[in-house]
């Protein structure tokens, strides 16, 4: 009798558990299809990922879009082969994983407490949870953290409790896999480290028997993990990279992290009862994770467990709870963090359910027996109504909200598709989003990578493809900046829009004009960045104020498709050649350029604060990713390395003014920062060095500083006074007005050696030391030495070539040619110059070439002495293309500013194109 009776109760609590588990898995199934809408950035990330697993790649780590963990991507992966890819396979994902986690929680607490009782209410309340719920059906990896946290510690505090090796090697497995999951996954380990040194302090004799057993936990956890923690010893930069980007430490720094830190812990544990997570795509923002009557039962649920606190069972969840909040309190980021936190789940359920438990259970030992069934029923009507309340929030107002429209990007999943559509119909789409090839359009129609893609709204391409139909689709969220806007009418017909569920606009559709791509191919250009782009017009204001930044708008045209990377940008420079700002024209990207197609591009350049007044330049450079200017062409020939745009003023208007701050007086200024540091420099090139000031008081005069460069006796070499407000007066400052001023130093002939850098008032005692300045070079030479191959060249009237060094003269593709030049001052330079060697093919092309200042960038012609011996060693790699046969060898000068090559004559008889024919080099196969 008694064996029945045990088996009907048996069956009871398992078909309780079943209940509560089909019930939470329909709550996180139901309508997923629908809710939540669209499909957020991130999810499309983790769906692409996902996707590359389909494909049959095993990545250990993505280190894409800041690096990602892949456990979750794999487990994806796996959905999509059953459901197909799409969506639902995503979203799907999480809802099975969070329903799964319920009957673990069950097991869990189980084990800890040995009361199914309890661990029902604690599968009921996180089955129940309204931000378990949310996260269950959104597409985001810290979904799989709590049910591995719950099986780590399930079979980690089986073998613990029991001296059972096999179970605590199995949770040590779960606890490396727990690694594979998310960032905030990283201090669980942490975690069950804490919770083991408190059993060592409370249960020492039981922890002292275990020992061996938790070594071999911790041994076979290092090696699950080993895949991934070998990835990072390879890549530091994938383990770092977003914990940088979001530690208080990293961000904040000193002092200040420790005060990020008790904000974020009050706003951490105000997140359980007063105000929740603020972000719209993990919460209905502000609501809190426990209702009122759910936040009593927690708060008992803390008494008790604190209560019992030498038990580990007890200390367990208060432990697991304090470790996983340390992802939230140590980041910098909107508080309370969710996103983080989200592998406290189980912990703070447990807890709850454990206040709940003690609530039953001691209202029912003060019950009458007739009377104890009304315990339990009022549980059930407290469940019941939390059930109800996460089902009217979640689905009857969060889903709902056009803020979690927005948020989840529908947008642009009916953009992904109306894209796709017209590309089909054989249609040139432009899409103009707020991410280059954003990753929700990419993931819901894979057909949209063979669009035109434009970043942001500063731009408008016209692209020249062979179809004449070209549309524009533009998602809400990214507006055009008005002189795009006004071109965009210009240019184009307004279509049909797609629009929102909320009456207004999703998708903006527009049609390029009939004649628009032959007017644009028409075009006359101004000038050549090398045979890459042509720079047909462009905009910029006369004058600004300083607090403002300035709009530049060009208009240029690709000329050919270019594989590799370009950098497009507009500086601005001083009287000096310093830059003082700059801004990218990245918005359409070398990789999908075609020959003709046209770009209207509008570049920022940002102000930085106390920029002085004056007068500026604006500059355009083109270059390549990574470094190297290409050439300015105008009518085919070199014209420097930087297109002048024009000038451009900056206003008095617009000043720095703060409260005064300590520095050193130069009379009623004062510098108030400066970086004292070792500069290094050459002979021939320049210091530059920057003092932010500030007036103490109005100047109302032109102040004059003396810069010197002194040797280590104290002996000033070179001494230059210039305004201290260089193109700034001090006579128009205002009394607290902070000014930066960046100061020039050109250096002559100077011997190698360690220099001290200053700057002196004229005439009100002010002096400044900013730092040493290490002059390298090598130690002159007047005797050149002697030569393989003796052959002399005059480049312009100041610089003689005498001869050089081969070796070796045959060699195969991909091998490198080296080469020593040397060259003779004749007198001392008078600009900068490069030298060039050119390794040329009988086609013309070039296979192979350094270009560079002479001696390894170490010798400047400004800095070369009348008579000097200068020797110049290159190292040419010869093109892995290139086909056997012979090559021939140049050399030769150019101008750095200019691009404009130095006159080249042998025996007084000018050479083609101004270089000189070295060697003929064969080229093996």
């Amino acid at each position: 009798m008694k064996s029945a009776v045990a088996t009907i109760a048996r069956f009871r609590w398992k078909l309780g558990l079943a209940l509560i588990t089909l019930g939470g898995a329909a709550l996180r199934l139901i309508g997923l299809k629908r809710f939540p809408p669209g499909l957020h950035f991130d999810e499309a990330v983790y769906g692409l990922m996902a996707l590359e697993i389909y494909h049959g790649q095993l990545p250990v780590f993505f280190s894409a879009y800041t690096g990602r963990e892949p456990l979750y991507m794999y487990l994806m992966a796996g959905v999509f082969r059953l459901t197909g890819i799409g969506i639902v396979g995503i979203r799907l994902t999480s809802a099975l994983i969070g329903a799964v986690t319920l009957p673990l929680v069950y097991l869990l607490l189980r084990e800890l407490y040995g009361n199914r009782r309890l661990a029902l209410i604690a599968a009921s309340v996180t089955a129940l949870s309204y931000w378990h719920l949310t996260v269950s059906r959104n597409g985001y990896p810290n979904i799989l953290i709590p049910p591995l946290e719950c099986l780590a510690l399930l079979c980690l505090w089986r073998g613990y409790r029991d001296g059972h090796k096999g179970w605590l090697a199995l949770g040590g497995a779960f606890v490396g896999l727990v690694l594979y999951t998310y960032l905030a996954a990283r201090l669980f380990p942490v975690t069950v480290l804490l919770f083991f040194l408190y059993c060592l302090l409370v249960d020492r004799q039981r922890f002292l028997t275990r020992f061996s057993g938790l070594v071999l936990a911790a041994l076979i956890a290092a090696l699950v993990f080993a895949p991934l923690g070998l990835h990072f010893i390879h890549h530091p930069h994938d383990f770092w990279e977003r914990a940088d980007q979001v530690l208080a430490l990293r961000q904040a720094g000193g002092a200040t992290a420790f005060h990020v830190y008790g904000d974020n812990l009050l706003k951490t544990v105000g997140g359980f009862f007063l105000k929740g997570d603020p972000r719209w795509h993990y919460n209905l923002p502000g609501k809190p994770i426990f209702d009122p009557l759910m936040a009593a039962a927690f708060g008992i649920g803390i008494i008790v467990a604190l209560k019992q606190w030498r038990k580990p069972e007890y200390a367990l969840l208060l432990i697991w709870t304090a470790g996983m909040c340390l992802p939230a309190i140590l980041t910098v980021d909107l508080m309370p963090q969710g996103q983080r936190s989200f592998g406290i789940t189980p912990a703070i359920f447990g807890l709850a359910a454990l206040g709940l438990e003690t609530l039953l259970a001691a209202a029912q030992r003060r019950l009458s027996p007739p009377l104890r069934c009304v315990a339990p029923l009022a549980l059930v009507v407290l469940l019941a109504f939390e059930g109800g309340s996460t089902v009217r929030t979640y689905f009857g107002e969060w889903v709902r909200r056009p803020e979690t429209y927005e948020i989840f990007n529908t947008e642009y999943v009916q953009l992904a598709q109306e894209a796709a559509a017209r590309l089909d119909a054989g249609e040139t789409v432009v899409i103009q989003a707020l991410h280059y090839k954003h990753p929700t359009v990419i993931f819901v129609a894979p057909r949209t990578v063979d669009a035109v893609w434009l970043y942001g709204g500063r731009s408008l391409v016209i692209p020249q493809r062979d179809n004449r139909t070209v549309t524009y689709l533009r998602a809400a969220d990214n507006p055009l900046a008005d002189p795009i806007a006004a071109l965009t009418a210009e240019l184009t017909e307004p279509l049909a829009p797609l629009p929102d569920p909320f009456g207004g606009t999703a998708v903006t559709l527009a049609r390029l004009k009939p004649g628009a791509l032959e007017a644009e191919r028409d075009l006359p250009a101004q000038a050549a960045f090398a045979d890459e782009i042509e720079i047909l017009d462009w905009r910029l204001p006369p004058t600004t104020p300083r607090d403002a930044s300035v709009d530049v708008f060009l208009h240029w045209r690709a000329l050919r498709s270019v594989a590799e990377g370009r950098v497009l940008k507009v500086h601005l420079v001083d009287a000096n050649g310093v830059l003082w700002s700059q801004g990218d024209a990245a918005t359409y990207l070398s990789e999908q350029w075609h020959a003709g197609d046209t770009v209207y591009e509008l570049v920022e350049l940002p102000l930085p604060d106390g920029i002085p007044a004056g007068r500026y330049e604006v500059q355009l450079v083109f270059a390549r990713e990574g470094g190297g200017q290409l050439p300015v062409l105008r009518e085919g020939r070199p014209s420097g390395s930087a297109l002048v745009l024009g000038p451009l003023t900056l206003e008095v208007e617009g000043r720095t003014l703060k409260p005064l701050q300590a520095g050193v007086d130069f009379g009623p200024l004062r510098a108030i920062a400066f970086e004292e540091t070792l500069r290094t420099a050459t002979p021939g090139s320049s210091v530059e060095f920057e003092v932010t000031w500030q007036a103490t008081q109005a100047p109302g005069r032109d102040i004059t500083v003396t810069l010197t460069l002194r040797d280590a006796t104290g002996e000033a070499l070179v001494t230059q006074e210039t305004p201290l407000g260089a193109s700034y007066p001090t006579s128009l400052w205002q009394a607290g007005e902070t000014v930066r001023v960046i100061y020039l130093l050109p250096l002559p002939a100077l011997a190698p050696g360690l220099y001290q850098l200053g700057l002196e008032g004229v005439g009100n005692g002010g002096r400044l030391a900013v730092g040493q300045v290490q002059v390298a070079g090598q130690a002159r030479l007047y005797t050149a030495p002697p030569l393989s191959h003796p052959l002399e060249a005059q480049l312009g009237e100041a610089i003689t070539f005498l001869g050089y060094d081969l070796a070796p003269e045959s060699l195969r593709p991909g091998e490198t040619l080296s080469l020593r030049l040397v060259w003779r001052a004749e007198s001392r330079p008078g600009s900068d110059a490069k030298v060039f060697v050119h390794l040329v093919g009988a086609d013309g092309l070039i296979y192979g070439q350094d270009d560079s200042v002479p001696a390894q960038w170490q010798r400047p012609t400004l800095g070369w002495e009348t008579g000097e011996i200068i020797l110049d060693e290159h190292a040419v790699t010869v093109s892995p293309q290139a086909p056997a046969g012979d090559y021939t060898l140049y050399i030769g000068m150019y101008e750095t500013a200019s691009f404009a090559r130095l006159p080249l004559t042998v025996a007084g008889q000018r050479q083609p194109d101004d270089r000189l024919q070295l060697a003929v080099i064969r080229i093996a196969p």
